[in-house]
């Protein structure tokens, strides 16, 4: 079981080793790429490029990218607790389907944004009863 366990967080740390340094290029939560008004919520996505970060530490992670939604309700508060994810399409048609993490006051995830292109990003957030689902266009260059 300590094994399985050293095998399961030692990525993550990497993984968090890389995110650090690429998120201070762009402030504490990467580049605001996206905001949207959904069901009286307020979604802001950001994105940190992580891949001069990832080449520098040698790490062979397909990830490109860090995806985050920050979700507000109508009063202006962190949505907590959610459970969320995001179906992204490439510029060939391809999908990657990708369960986001709590972190802080929003969401995140390690995404493949490769080659450049338009990439469709659908998000599903669930919150206790509330369903909120949303889609957007988003170019990498």
């Amino acid at each position: 079981m300590k094994k399985l366990m050293h095998f399961m967080i030692a990525p993550m740390m990497l993984i968090c080793l890389v995110i650090a340094p690429a998120a201070a290029q762009h402030g504490s939560d990467g580049e605001t790429i996206h905001q949207a008004a959904v069901d009286n919520h307020e979604l802001t996505y950001k994105l940190i490029d992580m891949r001069q970060a990832l080449k520098e530490h040698g790490s062979n992670s397909e990830a490109t990218h860090h995806l985050m939604v920050f979700i507000r309700d109508q009063n202006g508060d962190a949505v907590t607790g959610a459970k969320t994810g995001f179906l992204i399409q490439d510029p060939d048609g391809k999908q990657q389907k990708v369960m986001a993490m709590g972190m802080a006051d929003g969401y995140g995830a390690d995404v493949s944004l490769d080659p450049p292109g338009t990439y469709t990003i659908k998000t599903k957030a669930v919150a206790g009863d509330k369903t909120l689902l949303h889609s957007f266009d988003h170019v990498v260059q």
